[in-house]
């Protein structure tokens, strides 16, 4: 879990809010329906179109 809160720290600093909740939002649901890769390159390319 720490390692988790680094990386996330990390990431606020580098990322816009927006972009990382929903990185964030479609990775842990990914990763619940054990489906995480597929989600975040949906996400990624959703990001990139709109």
């Amino acid at each position: 879990m720490n390692y988790l809160n680094l990386m996330l720290a990390i990431l606020l600093q580098a990322v816009p809010f927006p972009f990382l909740a929903v990185l964030f939002i479609y990775f842990v649901r990914g990763m619940f329906i054990q489906n995480g890769p597929y989600c975040l390159i949906l996400s990624l390319d959703y990001m990139t179109k709109s």
